[in-house]
């Protein structure tokens, strides 16, 4: 009678180790990733407040909810063809709509703000691997057709993560130039579907920013450094952002 009560026992665990397993599968989207569900923000004047994610077709991001506003995402083929923002508690509603070509490039974006009635059109062209040009054109909610700057992405090679941003407007020239460094870990946003091809544009990129710069003129605007601690699977479980005065602001990640 012992031995069949062991013998039972060792079945039963075996039954639940497995039924924990096939949860833990189920828990995670069909590429394998896992899904950034919270994000807890606490700035260095203390002011705290969570972001969280929530999703639908496995891994089609759908929502991104916060105390400050809301960002609704549409997917058409596997790919984001439009973003709607609604600030909070103002109701004020911003969106932007995106095109694609047939090797799944982004060629151009538009960007709607109803509450100033103005417009904004993106036009991106890709001269080769690690290059991404683009013309930004300024307009109401109709039609934008007045170009206001030039400016250049250059990516890294092949992970076709954002290294620098170049951009000079055109009526009153100004330079503005934003700098990335990266580490070698999967990013936050690793598992949210996206099909766009050619550089890392809606998200965080393939890995997470380690280093950012920002420089108007040649001269120093902003920066910060950042230190990560990672889970075992290699996705970061928290950030420690120090800005250019000392400033430490903290995230915690949380996975589905």
């Amino acid at each position: 009678m012992k031995k069949l009560f062991v013998f039972s026992l060792l079945v039963l665990m075996l039954a639940c180790d497995e039924k924990d397993e096939a949860d833990d599968k189920l828990s995670l989207p069909l590429n394998g990733d896992h899904l950034i569900e919270q994000i807890d923000v606490v700035y260095s004047n203390n002011i705290s407040f969570s972001k969280n994610y929530y999703y639908e077709n496995d891994n089609e991001l759908l929502e991104v909810r916060s105390l400050n506003g809301n960002e609704e995402y549409t997917y058409k083929d596997g790919f984001i063809t439009k973003i709607k923002y609604t600030a909070l508690p103002s109701g004020a509603i911003d969106e932007r709509f995106f095109t694609y070509n047939n090797e799944g490039k982004l060629t151009e974006e538009t960007k709607l703000y109803y509450t100033k009635s103005v417009g904004e059109r993106i036009v991106f062209s890709y001269p080769n691997e690690t290059t991404v040009t683009f013309e930004r054109y300024g307009g109401d909610l109709n039609a934008q057709n007045s170009l206001q700057a030039k400016g250049t992405y250059d990516l890294e090679a092949g992970s076709f993560n954002i290294l620098k941003l170049t951009e000079t407007t055109i009526e009153t020239p100004q330079t503005r130039v934003l700098s990335y460094s990266y580490d070698n870990k999967k990013s936050v946003t690793h598992g949210i579907k996206d099909n766009m091809k050619g550089f890392e544009y809606l998200f965080s990129g393939e890995n997470n920013v380690t280093a950012y710069s920002f420089k108007l003129n040649d001269l120093d605007v902003y920066s910060y450094s950042s230190t990560f601690m990672y889970n075992n699977d290699i996705y970061p479980s928290k950030e420690s952002q120090t800005d250019q005065d000392g400033a430490i602001n903290t995230y915690t990640f949380y996975y589905q």
